[in-house]
Formats: structure tokens, C-alpha cells, sequence
């Protein structure tokens, strides 16, 4: 399996270094830019993020989780009606 090491040299590599003024560099970041990297690489360093994404995914799954059990609203909205009504409306 390839490392980063190897990814980010070969992006440096197809990019340029020239530096650029404020209208290029916006321009540069809303347009598409084609990278000349080995398809391999590209795809065996896609699989090293899928792995590494899965973390960040289960915890914010598992956080998620604690929040919806923590603050579930256990009275209905009936409930809530009687209680604000102060009992019998004889």
C-alpha cells in the first residue's frame, strides 16, 4: 500500500509553484484542475482515507446517539396540555 509520502510528491510535481495574484488565485479555486497523478497510487491512497475517515464517522455516530437518548422528550404533547391547564376545567 502507497503512503501519503508518495501522493503529495506527485501532486507538488504536477503543480506549479509560480505565485499568483488575488483575481488568479480565486479564479484557480473555483475552476477544475487536472492532476497528472498514477491512477494507482491515487486509488490505493482513496482506500487509505476510507479507513481513516471510519474513526471521526463512529464516533460522531456514537455521539449522535448519547444526544438523542440523553434529550429524547418523554412526555407527549397530551401530557403537556393537562399539566399546563391545572387539572379539572369544571
Amino acid at each position: 500500500m502507497a503512503g501519503y509520502g508518495e501522493l503529495t510528491a506527485a501532486i507538488s510535481e504536477s503543480s506549479s509553484t509560480e505565485p499568483l495574484s488575488f483575481f488568479e488565485s480565486m479564479k484557480k479555486m473555483f475552476s477544475v484542475e487536472t492532476v497528472s497523478v498514477d491512477p494507482q497510487l491515487l486509488a490505493e491512497t482513496m482506500d487509505q482515507w476510507r479507513s481513516f475517515w471510519f474513526v471521526p464517522a463512529a464516533m460522531a455516530a456514537v455521539i449522535a446517539l448519547v444526544f438523542f437518548i440523553a434529550f429524547w422528550d418523554k412526555m407527549s404533547n397530551y401530557d403537556k396540555v393537562e399539566n399546563t391547564a391545572g387539572g379539572d376545567a369544571s
